[in-house]
């Protein structure tokens, strides 16, 4: 088994399959503007969206393992680096309000349960350069299982900077009051 294993994306959706998951990068926005609620349950009328400017990926998890897998933004389990190879810290309402729908750890993320795919959004701090590539570390309690999957996007432009992602507020009867 192959410790590190690399694919140079040519377009999009590109998948990479490793020996503990698979990923797929369905798309990445660059420095995109997202504005929705911070928490999926809040009903009140005087909360108002959050808006942030942030790096956007489109990612798809498939966990072969027998193990509940944590993303964890102190482990950097998955790590995003822009074209020219810095790092871009993951984003979560944890450190900074951010939407419902892009935080990691309140979007169903946070966790790749064991046996299943999981796809979602998540969030990385704005950069001046686009992203270039993107990986996920598998760390085991035996170091003979560690594996990293790393899917270059670098000769990739990043989508299109208006993405629209309906958030709907529901009042208390689960009536729809708005749409984001």
């Amino acid at each position: 088994m192959k410790k590190k294993l690399t694919i140079k994306a040519e377009l999009l959706p590109q998948k990479i399959e490793g020996k503990y998951f698979d990923m797929t990068i369905h798309g990445f926005w660059h420095n995109v503007k997202i504005e929705g609620m911070e928490d999926s349950w809040r009903i009140d009328d005087d909360v108002k969206p959050v808006k942030r400017i942030l790096n956007l990926i489109d990612i798809e998890f498939f966990n072969k393992t027998l193990d509940d897998f944590y993303l964890d933004s102190s482990i950097e389990h998955l790590r995003v680096f822009d074209i020219n190879g810095y790092f871009l810290k993951m984003q979560s309402s944890a450190d900074k309000p951010l939407p419902h729908i892009v935080d990691y750890l309140d979007n169903g993320m946070h966790i790749l349960y064991t046996s299943s795919k999981q796809r979602g959004f998540i969030a990385f701090e704005k950069s001046s350069i686009p992203i270039g590539r993107i990986g996920l570390m598998y760390q085991s309690d035996s170091s003979e299982k560690d594996q990293y999957l790393e899917i270059d996007v670098s000769d990739l432009e990043p989508l299109s900077t208006s993405i629209e992602l309906k958030l709907k507020k529901f009042d208390k009867d689960h009536s729809l009051t708005e749409e984001f």
